[in-house]
């Protein structure tokens, strides 16, 4: 795998938490991007932000993000917070339909955090998934999805 670096800009987000396990995820990551998606025209792809390690035992926030644009105005229901992310560099590495599967998805994982030991840099917040949104109709083998965490140099 190979992993790259890029910086980030700041994006304006909405987002909806809730603590899952493994087998949870997926429904919550449909769930949340169907209602995030109804609130606001998307400014960038969705990503995933992971507080915690998500076992099929252990249950951690696991928070949906959509990017939307500044000038957007928002109605949030119950349980949708808005907040901004800040500008960062990220180490990542893309991911294919097929490496998405739980436990094939921590090789990605753990390439970016052997990545980030190798070259000095810090991660300075929770690691995340960028979702392209072609999965229905991607094949297994196609790159759907990046595993990204935040660094500092």
């Amino acid at each position: 795998m190979q992993v790259r670096r890029r910086e980030v800009g700041r994006q304006r987000v909405l987002s909806l938490t809730r603590a899952v396990r493994v087998g949870e995820i997926d429904d919550h990551i449909a769930r949340a991007d169907a209602l995030l998606t109804t609130l606001a025209p998307a400014a960038g792809h969705v990503f995933v932000v992971y507080h915690g390690e998500v076992t099929r035992s252990q249950a951690n926030p696991v928070e949906v993000c959509l990017p939307i644009t500044d000038d957007a105005v928002v109605s949030l229901p119950p349980g949708v917070i808005e907040r901004v992310e800040p500008a960062h560099a990220e180490a990542y590495v893309e991911v294919t339909k097929g490496g998405l599967d739980y436990p094939a998805i921590l090789d990605a994982y753990s390439a970016v955090e052997q990545w980030v030991l190798a070259h000095g840099a810090t991660c300075i917040a929770s690691p995340r998934e960028v979702y392209f949104g072609i999965f229905h109709s991607s094949s297994m083998d196609d790159v759907v999805a990046e595993v990204a965490y935040p660094i500092e140099d």
